[in-house]
Order: C-alpha cells, then sequence, then structure tokens
C-alpha cells in the first residue's frame, strides 16, 4: 500500500504550490502533429536525451481542457518536455509510470489505457473531491473515502503503485516551461490537475494524455 505517495499528491493539488522556470512565448497556436506525421517532432537535444513539445489547448465549445504532444512514442532514457501554455489559464502536468497491473486491466476491460486510467483514477478524484470542496465532509474523510475509491476501482495504482516521475510545474498562460526526466521502458499517463472557476479538474475535463516509451 502506498498511501504516501497519494498523500503527497493530495498535498501538491490542495496548497497549490510549484517552482518552475517559463519564458514568454509569441505564439499561441501551434500546430503540433505525431511522431508519425512528422518524424523531427521528437527532437534530439543532447547526446542522451530528446525534446517532446507539449501545448495545452482550450475548446470553448466543450468546455475541455486538451494538450498535444509531438511524439506519442518517445525512446527511453533522458527526455526534455518542453511545455507551451496556449490556453488563457495556469496549467502543469505530472507524469506517472503506468505498472503493468494497470495494463493488463485495461486489456481485460477491453479499454484504452487512458479510459481505464480515467475510470480508476481521474474520475473518482473529482467525484470524491466534490463533497469535501462543498463543505459537506472535512480533508481526512476526503482523502479516506478517495483512496477507498480508487482502491476499489483502480488498485493498482497503490499495489503496485504508480509513480509519479516529475513534470513542469504551474506554468502561467502565455509561458513556457522546461522539465527533464528519466524515463524507462514502458506507458506513461501525464494529468493536469489545475482546478476550474468550478472546481473540477482539467484532468476531468480531458486534460491527459498518455506516451509509450520504448
Amino acid at each position: 500500500m502506498k498511501i504516501a505517495q497519494w498523500m503527497i499528491l493530495a498535498m501538491l493539488i490542495l496548497t497549490g504550490t510549484a517552482c518552475n522556470n517559463q519564458t514568454e512565448i509569441t505564439s499561441s497556436d501551434s500546430d503540433l502533429v505525431s511522431n508519425e506525421q512528422n518524424p523531427a517532432s521528437s527532437q534530439t537535444v543532447g547526446f542522451h536525451d530528446t525534446m517532446v513539445e507539449v501545448t495545452s489547448v482550450h475548446d470553448h465549445e466543450e468546455n475541455l481542457h486538451l494538450f498535444e504532444m509531438s511524439a506519442s512514442e518517445i525512446a527511453s532514457g533522458w527526455t526534455t518536455f518542453r511545455f507551451q501554455n496556449s490556453s488563457h489559464t495556469d496549467h502543469f502536468f505530472l507524469i506517472y509510470q503506468v505498472p503493468e497491473e494497470a495494463i493488463e486491466a485495461a486489456e481485460q476491460a477491453g479499454e484504452p489505457l487512458l479510459d481505464h486510467w480515467f475510470q480508476g483514477v481521474t474520475k473518482p478524484f473529482q467525484e470524491e473531491f466534490n463533497p469535501y470542496v462543498r463543505g459537506d465532509i472535512d480533508y481526512g474523510t476526503f482523502v479516506d473515502n478517495l483512496v477507498g475509491s480508487i482502491f476499489e476501482k483502480g488498485p493498482w495504482f497503490f499495489d503496485p503503485g504508480a509513480p509519479p516521475m516529475g513534470g513542469p510545474g504551474f506554468t502561467s498562460a502565455g509561458f513556457t516551461s522546461e522539465t527533464t526526466v528519466h524515463l524507462e521502458p514502458g506507458e506513461y499517463i501525464v494529468e493536469c490537475y489545475v482546478k476550474d472557476e468550478n472546481e473540477i479538474f482539467h484532468s476531468y475535463r480531458g486534460y491527459a494524455g498518455s506516451a509509450n516509451c520504448h
């Protein structure tokens, strides 16, 4: 049971603290395509590391917070993520390494991995947070309910665990940030936990994605 992993994440979300280096960008309309469409989009920036461009977008009609990655297939090793926030609000993303148990569970359920993650982690997160933000329950009850719900719907998140690998910190609208992480071969999920004006997490609105590292 890896309760400490969840508690650290919950503290990050509720306190809203992060550090990042930001640089103002001049364009908010990047048109990123997959690595298959543009082999140069995953760029080598050093002898051992690769650059992956990530751009945030906001679908105003559907009120969805989305991001586009320049590559869904990434070589293992050191990878630099350059996060360009072209939306009107703050964002960040956290990278999780998906355990094999989650991949197998998604296959058994006949669901795409990202959908299975949403049902097992993202959706319970929002559903258990709602009564807390309304003032119906205290923080301790929120955490207990959340852990119980995830153990029921996505037990692999705690056992064996989905270790967080880092990611760009809070990035203001119109700015970029970069972070470099070391990724082993496997599947990864990225999510944004910034909330909108209605206390809805961006990940619940669609700000999530996946990548395969080989």
